[in-house]
């Protein structure tokens, strides 16, 4: 029994590598698209941005080459008020997904970058608000 389980944790820490491997810090820049327009490998209508945000579910950064990527750690509800926008995101890539964990965002703000996404400015809001991160669900006791 005991040689099993170490079998098993064998086995799953082989597996693990390769996705620990597999990412890699990036930068990339391009335009928030909703994952449909993206997919067809069109850009979503100017002028109609409301109307693309209330039908798509998914919102994803996709570059000049047409690559897109989803945003693992922003919500979507933030995503969608960038439709259609120039951004740049600095995070961890996850080639296995698709995805990238934004470290740092920035918005193309007339020719020059305006960073608009840290853990710096998260912080400050939540100071501002005066939230306790991450927020506690239940008392665990003292």
């Amino acid at each position: 029994m005991k040689r099993s389980w170490i079998g098993l944790a064998v086995i799953f820490a082989l597996l693990m590598v390769p996705s620990l491997a597999a990412a890699e810090e990036v930068t990339v820049e391009g335009s928030i698209q909703g994952l449909l327009c993206a997919l067809n490998k069109k850009a979503c209508p100017v002028g109609a941005e409301d109307v693309v945000a209330a039908i798509e579910q998914n919102f994803v950064l996709v570059d000049a080459e047409g690559n897109w990527y989803a945003i693992s750690n922003i919500g979507q509800q933030w995503l969608s008020r960038l439709l259609g926008k120039k951004v740049k995101v600095q995070g961890t890539l996850s080639q296995a997904n698709r995805s990238i964990k934004v470290n740092q965002a920035w918005q193309d703000d007339n020719g020059s970058w305006k960073l608009i996404y840290s853990p710096e400015i998260v912080r400050k809001v939540m100071e501002q608000m005066e939230w306790n991160y991450p927020v506690p669900l239940v008392d665990v006791g003292k």
